[in-house]
């Protein structure tokens, strides 16, 4: 008896009727109700009850904020916690998608297509470079070429579909995949992470492209691998000592951007400069171009410079330019954009009347500053590459130079600046010191300044610091006259800061130009503009050819200019930002991740070790009534 009534009293109908004192017969309530807000006790109630608070409770936006903030593995763990989060969570879930055609030949199941923003291509280096199994394909025939844009095809019905990237795809974008993709209503966007297309012949597609967004091999602008390279060697190699695509393979590659880059929709082009003169038809006007973004050499030929500044010329309506352009060492062609005997052209009209943001290294004979639009409220004038390398030019102007220039610019506007310039020749320290007056005089609104100074330098046998040069009187004056000034990028090239000086720590070089760095930070922190808003100073440490790149900030230490209380009066303090835990670089594309496939599950995939790849079956996370 005991145990029937245990099991009646834990039962649903037990537990329904137990629950009825709850209710208190609310239906009589009303005979007792209280008056103008008061309660039983005679008490003035809140009109409002406070609110219950719960996880059910919260709104989808703060969910989708949590979710975001979760790694892979969790975020697939809560999705399946209940049918609610799953169906709340799917969009998130799956919205970007990596599909590897050798390894899994089957498109997703067409009950995620919904959900599928972006839709990445793994390529055949993917797979070779990391799945040596026989059971695979292991190249890229002409018979696959031919089953994956059929397979492609699927993309048309994927109505929320906006972008496709291909990773390491052999061949480039050949044709057939280029037709379906641009045949896909849906997609604007499309990234091509793969090696140029070396295909003959013109290419005529039948579709003309609605892409508004177009971005090349930027990760590795310069690098160039051919056909007969070895699968395992996946860093790539510079085909020549100049870091050029050859002649031949950058006009096929044209003559295939030019079928899908369209004048009436493109809005925003990232490719390598060498592309762009053989890519882009210069004969229409780009009007619908906002965005342009140029990485590696300039293009071949004696066009040089000349040449981009044909291809601006073609974009009225650009506001935003990158031309991160290099000069490679046997390169000798003109690297002015605008000469001396140029700018009797502009005395009527501005160059890109609309733009405000343009970053390019100059020479000191340049003159495209006076031609940009007043309302200009970015300048990036970094010279490229950031440190000396064997293959490339590097253009640092003298300071004397890059006065000459800025005094000719009139951007009363501008709220981020970035210069390099040198004063290893006699008499540019002081050329250095007027070029900081000018700074806050032509430019009183920056926001954002950076600073990269190529110096003499002590040698690393030595143990004094920049004898005869203190920064922290005229770089702390520059400070105290920009009073809307938040952040300051400082590369002082202060001794004992590069790789080669970093290995003679045992001498305790670098050691005293940590300290070094320390003083003028508090030094530069303590003259700032009164009332100030600088809230962060950053110092460049590390440079050489050492790969930085896996740093946490890059090759900058960060120090914060934090406001604190201390018995009443706000004071400020200068907090050196510590670092976060140093992780090997790797690129987005190449990352594990998990990764939905045609099993109804979700299984780790990417470049994984064995032991990981062994494991990959604890991840799993069954759809179930997806289908």
């Amino acid at each position: 008896m005991e145990a029937l009534w245990r099991i009646l009293v834990n039962s649903r109908i037990g537990r329904w009727i137990l629950g009825l004192r709850r209710f208190k017969f609310r239906i009589f309530s009303w005979l007792w109700a209280p008056i103008n807000g008061q309660d039983t006790t005679n008490k003035v109630a809140s009109p409002h009850p406070p609110p219950n608070y719960s996880l059910h409770g919260l709104n989808t936006d703060i969910f989708m904020e949590l979710f975001s903030l979760l790694n892979g593995r969790d975020q697939q763990m809560l999705s399946s916690a209940s049918r609610q989060l799953r169906s709340l969570f799917m969009p998130a879930l799956f919205r970007r998608i990596e599909w590897a055609p050798l390894l899994k030949h089957e498109l997703p199941p067409s009950s995620l297509w919904p959900y599928i923003r972006t839709f990445a291509v793994l390529g055949d280096r993917f797979i070779r470079t990391r799945l040596f199994d026989n059971g695979y394909e292991s190249h890229y025939t002409h018979q696959v070429q031919v089953r994956i844009a059929s397979q492609l095809k699927a993309l048309t019905s994927m109505t929320n579909l906006d972008e496709v990237q291909l990773y390491e795809v052999p061949f480039g974008p050949w044709p057939q995949l280029i037709e379906v993709i641009i045949s896909t209503p849906s997609v604007k966007r499309l990234v091509l992470a793969s090696h140029p297309y070396s295909g003959p012949s013109p290419v005529a597609l039948s579709t003309v492209s609605r892409l508004s967004h177009v971005s090349y091999n930027m990760h590795r602008p310069l690098k160039y691998t051919p056909s007969s390279n070895i699968a395992g060697f996946s860093g790539g190699i510079y085909h020549d000592q100049t870091c050029q695509y050859p002649a031949d393979l950058v006009a096929s590659e044209g003559r295939l951007a030019r079928a899908w880059l369209n004048p009436k929709t493109l809005e925003s082009l990232s490719m390598p400069g060498q592309f762009v003169l053989e890519a882009l038809d210069l004969t229409v006007r780009w009007n619908a171009m906002r965005e342009l973004h140029l990485e590696g050499v300039f293009p071949l030929g004696s066009k040089g410079a000349e040449g981009i500044l044909d291809v601006l010329h073609a974009m009225p309506r650009l506001r935003v330019a990158h031309l991160k352009l290099e000069n490679s060492s046997n390169d000798i062609g003109c690297r002015e954009y605008v000469t001396q005997d140029a700018l009797s052209k502009y005395t009527s009209h501005r160059l890109l009347p609309d733009l405000v943001h343009f970053e390019a290294p100059i020479s000191a004979d340049e003159h495209i500053l006076s031609v940009l639009p007043s309302t200009l409220e970015k300048l990036l004038l970094t010279a490229y590459p950031l440190f000396d390398f064997f293959y490339f030019q590097r253009l640092v102007i003298p300071a004397s130079a890059l006065i000459r220039i800025l005094s000719r610019a009139e951007f009363p506007t501008l709220t981020s600046l970035e210069i390099s310039y040198s004063t290893k020749a006699d008499g540019e320290l002081s050329a250095e010191e007027q070029l900081l007056q000018i700074i806050p005089r032509k430019f009183p609104r920056l926001q954002h300044l950076m600073i990269r100074r190529d110096s003499k330098r002590d040698g690393p046998n030595e143990a004094r610091l920049a004898e005869g040069w203190d920064p922290t009187r005229p770089f702390g004056n520059l400070l105290s006259q920009l009073f809307h000034l938040e952040t300051f990028s400082f590369d002082a090239d202060i001794p004992g800061t590069r790789d080669a000086d970093a290995l003679s720590a045992r001498r305790g070089y670098y050691h005293a130009s940590q300290a070094y760095v320390d003083r003028l930070v508090a030094s530069l922190a303590e003259q700032r503009a009164r009332p100030s808003t600088l809230r962060k100073i950053s110092i460049h440490m590390y440079s050489g050819i050492r790969d930085t790149t896996n740093y946490p900030w890059g090759p900058w230490l960060i120090w914060d200019i934090v406001q604190v209380r201390v018995g009443g009066e706000l004071e400020y303090q200068v907090r050196y930002r510590k670092a976060p835990k140093l992780v090997p670089y790797m690129p987005p594309h190449l990352m594990p991740t998990l990764l939905p496939v045609v099993d109804r599950t979700l299984v780790r995939a990417g470049p994984l070790p064995d032991h990981i790849m062994q494991r990959s079956t604890q991840f799993q996370f069954h759809l179930n009534g997806l289908e």
